[in-house]
């Protein structure tokens, strides 16, 4: 029952004011797992989810 309770409340609360792209834990801004932002790692799964769907993005 609480799958999207954090979605949500990005998506309809003032206190982001305007804030994209931010990660949100327990209703607050958090910063992700440091895997993350492991551009490497992002950079071979974008490769490989082009590949896998047949699209260049």
């Amino acid at each position: 029952d609480f799958g999207s309770e954090c979605e949500v409340f990005a998506a309809t609360s003032n206190t982001l004011n305007g804030k994209t792209g931010v990660f949100m834990s327990d209703m607050k801004e958090a910063r992700s797992s440091e895997e993350s932002y492991n551009v490497e790692k992002a950079k071979r799964l974008w490769d490989l989810s082009e590949q896998l769907t047949h699209q260049n993005i």
